[in-house]
């Protein structure tokens, strides 16, 4: 489904949807592609943070990897990590092979578990502050 239709959706399904149809597509238009991000981008605005890149390309010596959220001018990144792609044994050893690369490209990565985000967004926000701030 593309923005649009999601937006023509969300005309057509009344008050009850609106709000969190007009959230989802606006967050869409925005380069989210989970509602992981969408959270860690919450976490972000909540804490009076300046808006990073989101989806942002980062060159490496194994290639360019796209981190979730990223302060370029810092060099900070932060992943937002969900089950569906961060839970065997293979996703963890690729997640690191991928950090180790972006980390010797100079940007610091720090991760958190989207379920973190949700019960500690605060904290998360004042960690992840601290760094970019």
């Amino acid at each position: 489904m593309t923005v649009e239709q999601l937006l023509a959706e969300t005309e057509r399904a009344g008050r009850a949807a609106t709000a969190w149809l007009r959230a989802a597509a606006a967050d869409a238009e925005r380069g989210m592609r989970s509602v992981g991000e969408s959270d860690l981008r919450r976490v972000v605005l909540a804490a009076g943070l300046p808006e990073p890149e989101w989806n942002a390309p980062v060159e490496t010596d194994l290639g360019t990897f796209f981190v979730d959220a990223l302060w370029r001018r810092k060099r900070v990144a932060v992943e937002a990590d969900g089950l569906a792609y961060h839970l065997s044994a293979q996703d963890r050893g690729a997640d690191l092979r991928r950090q180790n690369a972006i980390q010797r490209a100079g940007v610091v990565v720090l991760r958190y578990p989207v379920r973190r985000l949700r019960e500690e967004g605060p904290a998360c926000g004042s960690e992840i502050g601290r760094i970019v701030a």
